[in-house]
């Protein structure tokens, strides 16, 4: 069952950070052009049009790194 999870997990996270980067470059990239082209239209709606689904990107990408994570056999663990 674990191994069916991981399975399925590994490429929910790993898309769910592409989307999450891609989605947070593109708010920080446009909101750099707009202060250097003094736009300030363009950094507002950056900002509106891109924050919420960073964050929600951002939530998926916890949720799924730390489901991915308890399914990986750890092991026996010595304590040092």
């Amino acid at each position: 069952m674990r191994n069916t999870l991981r399975i399925i997990l590994l490429p929910l996270f790993i898309l769910a950070m592409i989307a999450f980067l891609v989605i947070a470059f593109a708010l920080v990239f446009t909101q750099v052009i707009g202060l250097v082209t003094a736009q300030g239209q363009w950094i507002d709606g950056a900002y509106e049009a891109l924050a919420r689904p960073s964050i929600i990107a951002a939530i998926i990408v916890g949720l799924s790194g730390y489901a991915y994570y308890t399914t990986i056999d750890k092991g026996d663990v010595a304590d040092d």
